[in-house]
C-alpha cells in the first residue's frame, strides 16, 4: 500500500513539474547541426521548436551549467525525502522493490512516474518511467543524464519525454547508481537493472531500444552498448551521444581538480591520485597517448563497430570533449567489418549543454533502425562474460581479451581467430544458428603464443568423429549430462577442426 503511494505521490510531483515546464518549452530556441561530412544528419524540420544559445565564455570543465544550484533539483530533494521518510515506516520495505501501480489505480496512460528497483549492489536504483499509450509493442528509448545531476534532467532540461509520448514510445531515466557514475561497472549493473525491469513489465520491441545521453550520460550510453553484447539480452539499436565523455583518463587530466576528486572517489579510494587506470579505461571507449591518437588495444570504441551511433557536438565545447570527439567519430568511420550507420555532426553553439541540438531531429535519427545482429565481428572483451553467441573467460583478469569471431551457417562453420588473453570460449551453438546433427568445422588461431579451449553448447552426444587438419583427434571430451564437447586445442597455431556427429 505504502508503494502505490508513494508511486502515485512521484506521478503527481512530476506531473506537475512537467507541466510548469511545459508551459515555458515553447519559448526556447536550439540552433540547427551544421553538417560535418557526408554523413552528418540531414536539418531538422522547421516547425520543430528550439533553443537559442546565450553568448558565453568556452566551458572547460563538466561542472559548466551546474554553478547556480542546479545540483542538486529542488525536486530531487523532495523524493528522496519522501523515499526516506516512507521506507523509515515500513521499516525499509517501501523502497527494496519496485511494481506497476495497481492499474485500477493509474491514472489515464501514458502515465509518468518514479520506480525504486532493487540492484543486489547494496544501492536502489531510481528510474523515471513513462509508458506509451498502444496496445502493442513500442520502442523504448533510455535516456542518460549529464554529470552532477540525477535522473530528473531527462525532464527538466529535455524534452525527450515529450517526444517519447508524441511518438508512442516507452522512455525511462535511469540514475545508473549516481549523478557521478562515470559509466563505473557498478553503474551499468544498475543500468541493465532498469532496462531489464521495463522489458519485464511493459509491450517493449526489443529490436528498438534506442539510447542518447549528454556528456557523461552521453559516453555512458556508448560503454554500455559496446559492453554489453549478449546476443540473447537486451541490446541497443542506435545510440545518439551529445558531447560523449569518453576518455576518463583523458578527462582527468584535463579537469578541475573538483572534477578529480570525484574520480577518486569512483576509480579508486578517494585520496588524490587514487583513480586505479584500468577502471577509468574499461569505462570509456578508448585510451588516448599523448599525441592525441588512440593506444592500440584500448579502443572498446570497436564493439560499436555493428551498432547504429550519431556523435554530436557543439563548435564552443569543451576543448577536451571535442578532441574526444573528433578521434572517436574518424576511429568509428574506419572500422572494419562495420555494418552500423555511423554519423557525426556539429552544431553552432558555445557551452556544454542538452540545448546544442533539438530532440525532434535526434529522434527522427534513432527511429530508423532495428536491432541487427552480425555474423562476423572483432571483439574486445574487459571481463569474462557472454559476446553475442559465445561465453569468454581470461587468461588474466584486470586487462583485455581481443577475439575475432565468424559465422557461416550455410558450411555450418565457426572461426575463432586473433584471440589474446583468452582461457577459454563457449560457443552457444543453437542460439548462432549451428546444428549439432551435421559436420560442424571449427578454426581455431591464437595470437598471443597461447592456446584455448573451446567448448560447444548443446551437444547431446559424442561425435561419431572428430579430426584436427584433416588427422584424427582424440584431444576432445564430451559432457553427456551438460550437453557439451570440450576441444583441447594445445597448439596456438590455425587449425582446422571437424566434428562429425
Amino acid at each position: 500500500m505504502r508503494q502505490s503511494i508513494l508511486i502515485y505521490v512521484l506521478a503527481a510531483l512530476a506531473a506537475s513539474w512537467g507541466g510548469a515546464r511545459g508551459a515555458t518549452a515553447s519559448q526556447e530556441r536550439t540552433p540547427v547541426p551544421s553538417s560535418s561530412g557526408a554523413a552528418a544528419v540531414a536539418a531538422q524540420d522547421p516547425s520543430t521548436p528550439a533553443r537559442a544559445s546565450t553568448p558565453q565564455a568556452r566551458p572547460v570543465s563538466l561542472f559548466h551549467g551546474l554553478e547556480h544550484g542546479a545540483r542538486p533539483y529542488r525536486l530531487d530533494e523532495q523524493l528522496d525525502a519522501l523515499d526516506l521518510a516512507l521506507e523509515d515506516q515500513s521499516g525499509g520495505a517501501a523502497t527494496r522493490s519496485a511494481g506497476l501501480i495497481n492499474p485500477a489505480l493509474r491514472p489515464q496512460s501514458p502515465e509518468r512516474y518514479r520506480v525504486n528497483l532493487a540492484t543486489g549492489t547494496g544501492t536502489l536504483e531510481r528510474v523515471w518511467v513513462q509508458e506509451a499509450a498502444a496496445n502493442h509493442s513500442r520502442p523504448l528509448l533510455v535516456v542518460f543524464h549529464r554529470f552532477g545531476v540525477s535522473e530528473l534532467d531527462a525532464m527538466v532540461t529535455t524534452r525527450y519525454f515529450e517526444e517519447a509520448r508524441r511518438r508512442q514510445w516507452y522512455v525511462i531515466a535511469p540514475r545508473s547508481l549516481g549523478q557521478f557514475h562515470f559509466s563505473s561497472l557498478t553503474s551499468q549493473i544498475h543500468t541493465k537493472r532498469a532496462i531489464d525491469w521495463a522489458l519485464q513489465n511493459f509491450d517493449i520491441d526489443a529490436t528498438r531500444i534506442y539510447a542518447v545521453g549528454f556528456s557523461m550520460g552521453g559516453g555512458a550510453a556508448l560503454n554500455y552498448a559496446a559492453r554489453n553484447l549478449d546476443a540473447t539480452q537486451a541490446r541497443f539499436a542506435a545510440v545518439a551521444s551529445l558531447s560523449g565523455l569518453l576518455d576518463h583518463e583523458h578527462a582527468y587530466a584535463n579537469e578541475i581538480v573538483e572534477t578529480r576528486d570525484l574520480y577518486d572517489d569512483v576509480f579508486g579510494n578517494g585520496a588524490p591520485g587514487s583513480a586505479n587506470p584500468w577502471l577509468m579505461l574499461r569505462a570509456g571507449l578508448f585510451r588516448l597517448d599523448n599525441s592525441l591518437q588512440i593506444t592500440p588495444g584500448t579502443d572498446l570504441a570497436r564493439n560499436l563497430a555493428h551498432t547504429n551511433v550519431h556523435l554530436f557536438r557543439s563548435n564552443g565545447d569543451i576543448p577536451y570533449i571535442t578532441v574526444q570527439h573528433d578521434v572517436l567519430a574518424a576511429h568509428l568511420a574506419a572500422l572494419p567489418l562495420s555494418s552500423g550507420q555511423k554519423s557525426a555532426a556539429v552544431s553552432s553553439y558555445v557551452g556544454h549543454s542538452w540545448d546544442s541540438v533539438d530532440e525532434r531531429l535526434v529522434c527522427d535519427w534513432l527511429r530508423q533502425f532495428q536491432l541487427a545482429t552480425p555474423s562476423t565481428a572483432r571483439t574486445l572483451a574487459d571481463q569474462d562474460g557472454a559476446y553475442y553467441h559465445f561465453e569468454l573467460e581470461q587468461d588474466a583478469p584486470g586487462t583485455f581479451s581481443p577475439f575475432t569471431w565468424a559465422l557461416d551457417l550455410p558450411n555450418n562453420a565457426v572461426a575463432l581467430t586473433d584471440t589474446e588473453n583468452v582461457e577459454r570460449i563457449t560457443v552457444r551453438t543453437t542460439s548462432a544458428g549451428l546444428s549439432a546433427t551435421s559436420t560442424l568445422q571449427v578454426t581455431l588461431a591464437a595470437a598471443d603464443g597461447l592456446a584455448d579451449e573451446v567448448v560447444l553448447q548443446n551437444w547431446p552426444l559424442p561425435p561419431l568423429a572428430v579430426s584436427r587438419d584433416g588427422s584424427p583427434s582424440a584431444a576432445w571430451t564430451h559432457d553427456a549430462l551438460g550437453q557439451r564437447l570440450t576441444l583441447h586445442e594445445f597448439d596456438p597455431a590455425a587449425h582446422v577442426w571437424q566434428i562429425q556427429p
